[in-house]
């Protein structure tokens, strides 16, 4: 089986303006990062309870390496489970100082790619990042090892920017399908506003107009954008991530026009409530049987007492559902034949 999306990026991958209310010297300091996280989530109300979450999950990774995050991911799924690791370059969110350059997280997850046969690897690239070139090489240099490219948009892009077209190309040399974080909403955006204001994509069917910040990114990940995509490289898959509920008409109409569009079913499907709706949507759009991937997000899914409520997913969906998401699509996605 195959678990199409999770992460095992470290702390330290962070931008220590995540939240701004932090100071460097506590982003040194496990106990007062917690700490702290929890006075904000009770005695400031009006809080991005989102964002702190999210937070709170990057801070659980302090002081473990990449590797010991993919073995605790690796531990909860049967022994032969194929994990796909998504990396995440956050450098260019205008948020600060991220203390891990992302070539050397690269570096980091190659190598515990290289050890655990088990592992996938799918590498994110940002257009506006100033060190194109050389991820280009190493993309290009270590092409046995990746198995699909991420892009993240809400940081900042459009998955339809031109300077990702000899990515794309990577792709369609290699097999690479594209995978596309999609909500409408989420903690990590672009934090620079006047950088929202120059590059936000307008005059596009959905586009939405808001005085928050984290609304109007949301317009760099609509779905528009990546059925363009998907449209003008057919031999391509794209999956767009998440199939959250604000965007799924979008999401199913792009599938019934593009073969190459899938979406996975992380984070928005965690819990028992929401996969016993999943029955019932694949029951109504039968495409979903055949486009929608299993994924958990681990580590972002974490409940407090440290859970993955994703395990028990094939009780609650049943066999031949459970067996599409998790082999069947996943090896067309991934071009396993």
């Amino acid at each position: 089986m195959y678990n199409c999306h999770g992460h095992i990026f470290d702390f330290h991958c962070v931008p220590e303006k995540f939240i701004p209310i932090l100071s460097k010297r506590m982003l040194d300091d496990k106990k007062s990062l917690e700490i702290w996280v929890k006075v904000l989530h009770h005695a400031i109300p009006w809080t991005d309870t989102d964002k702190l979450d999210k937070f709170a999950k990057f801070i659980s990774t302090m002081g473990k390496s990449q590797e010991e995050i993919y073995l605790n991911w690796a531990s909860q799924y049967p022994k032969g489970t194929r994990l796909n690791a998504l990396t995440m370059d956050l450098r260019w969110m205008g948020a600060g100082f991220v203390q891990k350059d992302y070539i050397d997280q690269l570096k980091e997850a190659l190598e515990v790619k290289k050890k655990h046969k088990s592992m996938m690897l799918s590498v994110m690239i940002d257009p506006r990042a100033h060190d194109l070139d050389e991820l280009y090489r190493f993309y290009y240099d270590n092409h046995a090892y990746i198995d699909a490219l991420k892009m993240y948009p809400l940081v900042g892009y459009t998955v339809i920017d031109n300077r990702l077209d000899r990515f794309y190309e990577l792709c369609d040399l290699f097999g690479w399908p594209v995978i596309v974080h999609g909500t409408p909403e989420n903690a990590v955006h672009c934090k620079n506003r006047k950088e929202v204001k120059r590059t936000m994509p307008r005059g596009f069917s959905g586009y939405k107009k808001s005085r928050r910040l984290k609304v109007m990114c949301g317009n760099y990940a609509h779905p528009y954008h990546i059925i363009q995509a998907a449209k003008a490289h057919p031999n391509i898959n794209f999956n767009i991530a998440h199939f959250h509920g604000g965007w799924r008409k979008e999401i199913i109409n792009g599938m019934i026009e593009c073969d190459n569009l899938y979406s996975d079913i992380s984070f928005t499907f965690r819990n028992k409530s929401s996969q016993e709706m999943l029955i019932e949507l694949v029951a109504k759009f039968p495409i979903l049987m055949d486009r929608l991937l299993f994924g958990d997000d681990m580590y972002m899914i974490l409940t407090e007492d440290e859970e993955n409520e994703f395990v028990d997913i094939k009780d609650i969906v049943g066999d031949d559902i459970f067996h599409a998401l998790s082999v069947v699509n996943p090896e067309r996605f991934f071009n396993m034949k």
